[in-house]
């Protein structure tokens, strides 16, 4: 599979892919760190922690599938492309924040450099649909008698497949040649068993890629997404833990809030102070200016 190899070259691959052990302990560490950083918030603000009742990483998880969905839903309604960097569909912000209501360039510009640290700057998203046209062409060439009508419909059915395939675990576990087959094989097992029959002669290989597809299918099927109900439950237990450096109405959000507005008179005072030491050296060298 050379789209493979190419793939394990990526960043992408070094930095967002896992074994399932390796991904539910990133999960636990990450909730474990947030846990004790939250904790020293809240007793930073006055408060007890001995009653707070903290997300497990398994309802972070629901949360998080749950409103990666509404990003897919609401990149619909507001006609926004999946990707704007790397897919060269240049948007002005101007443009993109007219058509969020109560939302200014101000609001985004902020947000920017977070996102792009929490994404490791992996702008460049490499998908199964790629690798899909591969198959699409490398099966004509392949199985010449299998009608291409017939082919077409399949490529379009497994289209519908890794739309479903990007959400979940999938992306973080397989290669995007290994979901696309995936998806090829629950539309038609019979014609891609066929297909890599004729591809993969080595029967260890063979058998063992058929593995890999078999599980990929298998957690793209038995993915659901938390109900809106179980959601609201969860939500409400994560106003109570929520971090207070994001409540205006915490004493830490106002702490924060001071030292900000502090920093940055020290920052104007610096400059002044610096522009008026080179007034000086320049006056020094030239003489007073005239007034």
């Amino acid at each position: 599979m050379k789209e493979d190899d190419l793939y394990r070259q990526t960043s992408q691959f070094r930095l967002w892919s896992f074994t399932p052990t390796a991904l539910q302990d990133l999960r636990r560490r990450t909730n474990s760190a947030a846990i004790e950083k939250i904790s020293d918030l809240i007793r930073e603000d006055g408060k007890e922690t001995s009653g707070v009742d903290f997300l497990s990483w398994e309802e972070e998880l629901e949360l998080v599938n749950f409103y990666v969905k509404k990003m897919n839903d609401i990149a619909g309604v507001f006609k926004l492309p999946s990707s704007i960097k790397t897919e060269n569909y240049y948007i002005p912000l101007e443009k993109f924040v007219s058509t969020i209501p109560k939302t200014t360039v101000d609001d985004i510009i902020p947000l920017e450099l977070p996102v792009s640290q929490s994404l490791k700057f992996c702008f460049s998203v490499h998908h199964p649909y790629r690798p899909l046209h591969g198959f699409y062409l490398d099966m004509q060439a392949v199985l010449p008698n299998y009608e291409k009508d017939r082919l077409g419909k399949l490529i379009g059915d497994a289209r519908n497949e890794i739309g479903d395939s990007l959400y979940g675990d999938s992306m973080f576990l397989y290669t995007p040649s290994q979901i696309s087959l995936a998806c090829l094989r629950s539309i038609n097992s019979s014609i891609i068993q066929l297909y890599i029959q004729q591809k993969i002669t080595d029967d260890a290989l063979r058998e063992r890629l058929l593995n890999e597809i078999s599980a990929a299918q298998k957690l793209i099927k038995d993915f659901k997404f938390p109900s809106k109900e179980r959601v609201v439950e969860i939500d409400k237990k994560r106003y109570y833990c929520q971090n207070p450096e994001r409540n205006p109405n915490s004493q830490v959000f106002k702490k924060r809030k001071q030292q900000e507005e502090n920093g940055e008179l020290e920052k104007a005072n610096k400059k002044a102070k610096m522009a008026e030491q080179r007034e000086k050296e320049a006056e020094s060298f030239l003489g007073p200016c005239v007034k």
